[in-house]
């Protein structure tokens, strides 16, 4: 065994032993986002109509961010890096990124105009239209947690680990944030469960743009083609 053997092992143990300590923060994490969650709005209408309308861009985020789509780009990015060069596989990156990006937006506006018909058409009681009144504030974070899992799965690709398995932990920060600082400014559970959804929503967006605006994608240009 060489000495660049070794160290490629102690570097790839380093990392998955890095990968388990932070996902299990993200699962203490959680555990205390939700325990917020029902100290705040308690076990009513209007937790039921937040975790539906959330249901919605986390099951597109595990299909599409961290589903067989981010897994499969990985090996294909690292084949393109050995046959095409890093241009090509940036290239291919920046191309399902794009396309995944392009599709995904489509799916959110079409989402959107038919809740707003639904809630202008359709006589809805007042549980009905906090549930798409929040998942009308949602649906944009499926477009934005997707590309923020596409990314990091290029980051996976090219040997970074940390930042991929600190999303989720950043995610939860931001959450119990808002649950903390947003939500006392509020009255009504109604207003709080909005103002905090559109936290969540914001916080994926900085998450997006930071990584774009990070270093390794910067000086790429493929990416941004």
């Amino acid at each position: 065994m060489t000495d660049r053997q070794t160290l490629s092992e102690i570097r790839l143990f380093a990392g998955v032993r890095l990968v388990g300590l932070l996902t299990l923060a993200s699962r203490v994490l959680g555990l205390v986002r939700d325990v917020g969650m029902a100290a705040v709005f308690g076990n009513g209408a209007v937790l039921d109509a937040f975790t539906v309308a959330f249901r919605i861009p986390n099951l597109a985020r595990r299909l599409f961010g961290e589903g067989a789509l981010s897994t499969a780009l990985i090996p294909v990015f690292l084949r393109e890096s050995e046959q095409g060069g890093p241009d090509r596989a940036w290239a291919v990156a920046s191309s399902v990124v794009t396309v995944v990006g392009v599709l995904l937006a489509g799916g959110v506006v079409l989402a959107e105009a038919g809740l707003w018909a639904a809630v202008t058409l359709i006589p809805c009681g007042p549980e009905a239209r906090l549930l798409i009144g929040l998942a009308a504030v949602m649906l944009p974070y499926v477009l934005l947690i997707c590309a923020a899992a596409q990314l990091g799965a290029v980051l996976q690709a090219l040997g970074h680990f940390t930042w991929p398995a600190l999303l989720p932990i950043i995610l939860n920060v931001g959450w119990i944030a808002a649950i903390v600082l947003v939500t006392p400014y509020f009255v009504t559970p109604e207003a709080k469960v909005y103002a905090l959804a559109t936290a969540i929503v914001g916080t994926s967006a900085i998450i997006v743009t930071h990584r774009i605006a990070g270093p390794v994608f910067v000086v790429h240009r493929a990416i941004k083609a």
